[in-house]
């Protein structure tokens, strides 16, 4: 490979010679089986790749962000994938697999209905991130390790909501109950609460009736 004074790759060595038959100050020639190109950036820094940079690059964005919204209820927030729910897919534009991830969204959206009941209901969180897990993290990993990256598989996997549905209906009737007992106790203690001033003003008056 031939190269001029400005580093211009030419086809023929005599193109690089002078008058005398020698190869021109500045011009240069590659031998074959010699490296002709070099990379002028270095080796993609293997950081950028992992999904902890990603987080941060989002945490980073989202402050900055949130630092020119004036009203709170418009500011951004983070999705926490460590936290009770699950998080939808957004359908793009002439997406081949769109109802495919449309019917994963809503039995991704069913769940967090639950989780949103449950939290009400006094079901801990705890106990939901647990459920979470054994019934869908670990068992969508074993499908991805089987049948490979198949969305659609989710609606396979029963989340038990059913489960769920029924602690939180356990739940609601214990509530309930509670405040069943909380109002009668308050409508005795009021009741008590009468006839002991009652008494009260009994004995203030018999007590005065004896003094006189």
């Amino acid at each position: 490979m031939f190269y001029d004074e400005q580093g211009r790759h030419v086809r023929t060595k005599k193109e690089i010679l002078d008058g005398d038959g020698n190869i021109r100050k500045g011009c240069k020639i590659v031998k074959k089986g010699e490296v002709y190109e070099r990379k002028i950036f270095t080796i993609k820094d293997g950081r950028f790749k992992q999904e902890s940079f990603l987080n941060e690059a989002k945490v980073f964005y989202t402050d900055l962000i949130n630092q020119m919204v004036i009203d709170d209820k418009d500011k951004l927030s983070i999705f926490d994938k460590n936290g009770p729910y699950l998080a939808t897919k957004k359908v793009g534009k002439n997406n081949p697999k769109a109802e495919a991830i449309k019917a994963n969204n809503e039995i991704r959206m069913e769940w967090n209905r639950a989780v949103d009941r449950a939290i009400v209901s006094g079901v801990s969180e705890t106990e939901i991130l647990e459920l979470k897990k054994t019934e869908i993290m670990d068992r969508v990993k074993e499908s991805v390790e089987q049948n490979g990256s198949k969305p659609e598989l989710l609606g396979e996997i029963d989340p038990r909501l059913k489960e769920i549905d029924s602690r939180l209906k356990d739940q609601n009737r214990a509530i309930f109950e509670r405040e069943k007992k909380r109002d009668k106790l308050k409508k005795e203690l009021s009741e008590c609460t009468g006839i002991f001033k009652n008494g009260r003003h009994h004995w203030t008056r018999q007590k005065d009736k004896g003094a006189r």
